[in-house]
């Protein structure tokens, strides 16, 4: 994260000048003055975390046309959304906050703001539902959240219809059951230690390793297939243990056995280039 706070920051305020004169103080005071931003502006740690989320993307072979998030939802989209349900009479005032009752819907209460006046999630998921709707008119709109914001979905798009908005049964709930072991957090440490396990695994063996071009972005895709191997072998919504030993093992149904598989047809392929494309079955 701190790179992508230097990056920002060398967007913003870089000087090439400056960074050839004296790098590291350069590189240095961008990252305070990115630092300070982010702290006094919301928008701007987003802007950090999007920036960060793009490096990861590139290297596991994503691409998104859009990065966005919670905390840029505007504050005058949240305030109109709670007005709205204030005049349908759906607000109720509690001793520390204001609800929507849903316990007929047996849903409980939803909390849509302190007393405070602190705005939270569900306000910020609501408002941005609203603006996404307005700028996209989508056919539907899908939220990949995991199986522990069950409750919470379903309040969500349950408020958006009681207001009546006839979009809310085009969203769309795709949850999932919890990686043990691993953090969301960590995702760019867990590619490093992949990558980095695999060459030295690649380098115990001197002549392959030396016929490979480049060692360290070939262990670097094995390792990103170990990783993306073993989520996909479980399934959505059941919870497993994040398992190195697995994910970095060249046998059974494993990435790097896939990698191994695909090297071997391949040579196969260049050296019989005369039988591919196979003929079809007689």
């Amino acid at each position: 994260m701190q790179f992508s706070l230097i990056a920002v920051g060398f967007e913003k305020y870089g000087s090439r000048e400056a960074l050839e004169q004296d790098a590291i103080k350069h590189l240095l005071d961008l990252y305070v003055k990115v630092n300070a931003d982010a702290d006094e502006d919301p928008a701007g740690r987003a802007e950090v975390a999007a920036f960060f989320m793009r490096m990861q993307d590139v290297r596991l072979n994503m691409h998104f046309d859009m990065y966005t998030g919670e905390s840029r939802v505007s504050k005058e989209s949240m305030d109109n959304a709670l007005a709205q349900l204030d005049e349908m009479g759906l607000i109720e005032d509690e001793e520390v906050a204001k609800c929507v009752d849903l316990k007929k819907y047996k849903l409980g209460k939803a909390v849509v703001r302190k007393k405070d006046g602190t705005s939270i999630y569900l306000m910020r998921d609501i408002g941005g539902a609203i603006e996404r709707y307005e700028k996209y008119k989508f056919d539907k709109m899908i939220y990949v959240i995991s199986s522990q914001q069950d409750m919470h979905l379903l309040q969500f798009f349950k408020v958006l219809k009681l207001v009546g908005y006839e979009w809310a049964d085009h969203l769309e709930h795709v949850n999932y059951g919890l990686v043990l072991g691993m953090s969301t957090q960590k995702g760019n440490q867990i590619i490093r230690e992949a990558t980095s396990v695999m060459h030295q695994h690649t380098k115990g063996n001197e002549d392959k390793c030396s016929s490979i071009e480049d060692p360290e972005a070939t262990s670097q895709e094995i390792g990103i297939t170990g990783v993306k191997v073993q989520d996909m072998a479980a399934k959505r919504m059941n919870i497993y243990t994040f398992n190195w030993d697995r994910m970095l093992s060249f046998e059974g149904d494993t990435g790097p056995y896939l990698q191994y598989a695909l090297v071997g047809f391949c040579s196969i392929s260049r050296k019989n280039a005369e039988l591919f494309p196979l003929p079809p079955r007689s």
